[in-house]
C-alpha cells in the first residue's frame, strides 16, 4: 500500500561518525520536527567492520539517525537529506501514540 503524503512515517539513516560529524545543525535546518542520533559501539556494513578498542575514544563507529515526520515532507526533503548525511535510508509507518 503506497504511502499518503499526510503520513506519520520513521526514518532511519544508517550512517558513520565521520560523515555526521558539524552537519546536526545543517540537518537540524531541513525543518523535520525533530531527530535522535544514536551511536553504536561496533557494526558492519559495506564500508567493513567498525568496533571500539577500550583504548581508544572513537573509530568512526557506526550512527543511526531516527527522524520522525510526514511521507511528504521527507519527499520533499529527500534529495537535500541525501546531500546532508549520506548513508542508508530506510522508511517505515509509523502512529502518533
Amino acid at each position: 500500500m503506497p504511502y499518503r503524503d499526510e503520513e506519520t512515517v520513521l526514518l532511519r539513516i544508517f550512517t558513520r561518525e565521520s560523515r555526521l560529524y558539524s552537519k546536526l545543525e545543517r540537518l537540524a535546518s531541513l525543518g523535520f520536527e525533530g531527530f535522535t542520533v544514536l551511536q553504536a559501539i561496533g557494526g558492519y556494513g559495506l564500508s567493513g567492520p567498525a568496533s571500539v578498542d577500550i583504548e581508544v575514544e572513537a573509530l568512526d563507529l557506526p550512527v543511526v539517525i531516527e527522524i520522525f515526520t510526514t511521507y511528504g515532507k521527507f519527499k520533499e526533503k529527500q534529495e537535500a537529506l541525501k546531500r546532508i548525511v549520506p548513508g542508508m535510508v530506510t522508511i517505515e509507518r509509523a502512529t502518533k501514540a
